[in-house]
């Protein structure tokens, strides 16, 4: 008896996917429309002898919303990608012209689908202006943010490269383009280099190509570390031809620094002095010339004293 009743549940089971299988072939055969939205190509004319290159200035939309018409089983299958609409423009540097957008510019990229164009839902009319175009070198700028880790420190300017690029476009646009800069850059608690590759941005609503759209930025973060050199001669500034020394001659100088620069710090690359002009008759303070790249944390000692010879 359970036997006969998993039999028959069988066969209506069949039976109700049989019925649904050709109730979705009939379906299918039928024919229906659909609105589709589908990218929009805009093509540059071509350039003519003995005329300058033009091009499109102004922004235009990147898509446009068709009717099409077929069977349910193409429609299906239909993807937005397999439909195009094409413009190409025509006229001088600085014309601008309304273009109507119909079914004959849509291209199909599957004819094998029996799919039809109904019309251009929107936009049906387009309006693009015409520049000559031009093209200039320009600057690249960092947006770069970094936050270096305790006891590290940033060696040197942010290193680009190439420092420059080349903006093309239409002539209005690009003469505005002073610098390009790069995408945003955050980076937190940074204890090592940085050597990352970062796409341009160009400015908003334009129709501007650069060349290359990116570049590599580099940051040379070190370590911290301390030293003490001895035997750091300090002259002296301004004497005026006076047969006059320090005493001492030469003193110690603690200094701190990226660990790659003071591991080749020599006593010759410190530039210690006093200025006569400062003198009076007592001690002078001893100074250290500035250098970006190294903190003086003591001079040993902090003062000296001028003698005749």
């Amino acid at each position: 008896m359970a036997k006969s009743s998993i039999v028959d549940w069988a066969i209506k089971a069949g039976a109700v996917v049989l019925a649904v299988l050709l109730w979705f072939h009939a379906v299918t055969e039928q024919t229906y429309k659909s609105q589709f939205e589908i990218p929009l190509r805009i093509d540059e004319p071509e350039a003519e002898s003995n005329r300058l290159q033009r091009v499109v200035a102004n922004s235009t939309p990147s898509t446009v919303r068709v009717l099409v018409s077929g069977t349910g089983k193409d429609l299906l299958q239909l993807d937005r990608s397999d439909l195009v609409a094409i413009l190409t423009p025509y006229g001088t540097p600085g014309s601008s012209r309304t273009y109507r957008i119909g079914p004959d510019n849509v291209e199909f990229r599957r004819p094998e689908l029996g799919v039809a164009v109904e019309e251009i839902v929107e936009p049906q009319e387009i309006q693009i202006e015409l520049d000559r175009r031009s093209s200039k070198v320009v600057p690249v700028i960092p947006r770069l943010r970094l936050q270096v880790a305790d006891a590290h420190t940033r060696v040197g300017a942010v290193q680009i490269d190439p420092a420059e690029v080349t903006v093309s476009g239409p002539s209005k646009q690009v003469r505005l383009v002073k610098q390009i800069e790069t995408d945003s850059l955050v980076r937190h608690n940074v204890a090592e280099s940085i050597d990352q590759v970062v796409l341009l941005r160009g400015p908003d609503r334009t129709r501007l190509e650069i060349t290359p759209d990116r570049v590599s930025v580099r940051a040379d973060i070190q370590a911290l570390a301390e030293d003490d050199i001895d035997d750091v001669l300090v002259a002296i500034r301004h004497g005026r031809g006076k047969s006059v020394m320090t005493e001492p001659a030469r003193v110690s100088v603690k200094v701190k620094g990226a660990v790659g620069i003071i591991a080749s710090l020599n006593r010759e690359d410190l530039q210690l002095y006093v200025d006569y002009r400062d003198f009076s008759g007592g001690a002078l303070r001893v100074l250290a010339a500035v250098d970006s790249l190294i903190e003086i944390r003591r001079i040993d000692p902090p003062e000296v004293t001028l003698v005749e010879y």
